[in-house]
C-alpha cells in the first residue's frame, strides 16, 4: 500500500486545482493500493469533490498559503500540540507529498522533516507568477525530489533560472475531462471570438479588448462579437467596462462573468484566443481545442504554443496585438483554413485526458519510488 499526501493551494475551480481532483479520480479507479491523502490550504468550490475522492482530506484554510519562511512554523517540535492538522498528518508515514503547485511548497517540504517521503512539486506557474507567489522558491529547490512542468518553456525556466538539473525536471501536459459537445447552434450571422479565464494581467484581457478595437477601428462594419468568460473582480469590471465605452465597443465586446460549465459557450465560438502573457499551458485552450477551434497565442509565452506546432492554430510574436488581429482576419477571410485548423487542433489535443494522462502521471510517481 503507497501512501500518498497531495497539497492542493485551493480548492477553486482553476486550472491546478481541477487537473489534480481529475487525476485523483483516475488514482481511484486505477490505483487500489494507493491511499490518498489531500491537504488543501484554502476553502473552495471543489472542497467536497476532494473530500469525497480522498481517503482523508484536511483542510487548513487562510493560514500556511501565505508564508514563504522555511522556519514555517517549527513544526517538527510541538506541532502535536498546536496544530490539529499537521498533528494529523504527522502521524503517516507517506510514500510521497506532492505539492500541486509553487504555493504549496513551503508546506510540503517542512511536513517531510516529520517523514521520509519523495517530495514532487508540480509547477504549474512561469517565472513572473513564481517571483510573485513564491520569491525564495530556490531555498527549498534541494529539498524536492523531482520536478513536474506541463510544458517545455515552464521547464527550460526551471533549469535555467534556478540550475535544477534537467534530468529533474519532467514535462507532463496538463489535461481535462472531455466533455460531451453541446448540441447549441451558433447565429450565423456573425463571428464569434472567445477569450477565458480569471480577468487579470497574467491573462491578457486588457489585449483582448485591443484586438477586438484593432479590427473593429479598421473594419467598421465587419460583424464580429468578442466575448470572454471569466470570474472578474469589481476594480477589473470597472476597468475593462472604461476601456469598452471609450474604444466604442459596446456592441463588440462582452465580459459575461464565472462560468461552473463552459462546454455552451466553447462549442459557440469559431476562434479560441489565447492572450495571455504567461500560461504554461492553460485547460481552456485544451478544451477549445478538443472542440475543434482553432487556437491564436503569442510565443513566448504559453506551453500551447508548441503544440500549434503541428498545427491546429497561429502563433504571433509576443504581445503583437495587430498580428494577432491579422490572424483573426486571415481565418474570417479563408474559412476553409479555419476548418482545417480546428479539425487539426482536435487531433493535436486529443490525447490531453485522464484516460490517458493518468496512466503517464502514476508511471512517473512509480519510477520515483523505484
Amino acid at each position: 500500500m503507497l501512501k500518498l499526501l497531495f497539497i492542493t493551494h485551493e480548492a477553486s475551480r482553476t486550472g491546478a486545482p481541477i487537473v489534480l481532483l481529475e487525476y485523483l479520480k483516475w488514482i481511484r479507479a486505477n490505483r487500489d493500493r494507493w491511499q490518498i491523502f489531500v491537504l488543501s490550504l484554502n476553502t473552495g468550490p471543489l472542497s467536497e469533490e476532494f473530500r469525497s475522492v480522498a481517503h482523508e482530506f484536511y483542510e487548513h484554510p487562510g493560514k500556511m498559503s501565505k508564508s514563504y519562511s522555511r522556519k514555517l512554523p517549527v513544526i517538527n517540535k510541538s506541532i502535536k500540540r498546536k496544530n490539529k492538522v499537521f498533528g494529523a498528518l504527522a502521524k503517516e508515514g507517506f510514500d510521497i507529498i506532492y505539492a500541486n503547485t509553487v504555493v504549496s511548497i513551503p508546506v510540503a517540504c517542512n511536513l517531510n522533516y516529520l517523514n521520509s517521503a519523495r517530495v514532487i512539486a508540480h509547477i504549474h506557474e512561469m517565472e513572473t507568477v513564481i517571483n510573485l507567489l513564491l520569491p525564495n522558491f530556490a531555498d527549498y529547490i534541494s529539498d524536492i525530489t523531482a520536478f513536474i512542468t506541463p510544458s517545455n518553456i515552464a521547464r527550460n525556466q526551471l533549469t535555467k533560472n534556478y540550475k535544477i538539473k534537467a534530468d529533474d525536471v519532467t514535462v507532463l501536459n496538463e489535461f481535462v475531462k472531455l466533455a460531451v459537445p453541446s448540441n447549441y447552434v451558433r447565429e450565423k450571422d456573425y463571428i464569434l471570438i472567445g477569450g477565458c479565464g480569471t480577468v487579470h494581467w497574467r491573462k491578457g484581457s486588457d489585449l483582448f479588448i485591443q484586438i477586438a478595437a484593432f479590427i473593429k477601428n479598421r473594419y467598421p462594419n465587419l460583424k464580429i462579437i468578442f466575448r470572454w468568460a471569466g470570474a472578474m473582480s469589481r476594480q477589473e469590471e470597472l476597468i475593462a467596462n472604461s476601456d469598452i465605452k471609450k474604444a466604442g465597443l459596446e456592441e463588440t465586446v462582452f465580459f459575461i462573468g464565472e462560468k461552473s460549465d463552459l462546454n455552451l459557450f466553447l462549442n459557440s465560438l469559431d476562434i479560441f484566443l489565447l492572450t495571455s502573457r504567461e500560461d504554461p499551458f492553460p485547460l481552456v485552450a485544451i478544451e477549445a481545442a478538443q472542440r475543434g477551434k482553432p487556437i491564436i497565442c503569442f510565443d513566448k509565452a504559453t506551453g500551447t504554443a508548441e503544440k500549434l506546432k503541428d498545427g491546429g492554430g497561429k502563433v504571433v510574436p509576443y504581445l503583437d496585438v495587430k498580428s494577432m488581429a491579422e490572424a483573426i482576419l486571415f481565418y474570417i477571410e479563408n474559412t476553409e483554413e479555419l476548418l482545417r485548423d480546428g479539425n487539426t487542433a482536435k487531433q493535436n489535443f486529443a490525447q490531453l485526458i485522464p484516460e490517458v494522462m493518468g496512466e503517464k502521471y502514476s508511471i512517473f510517481l512509480e519510477n520515483i519510488l523505484n
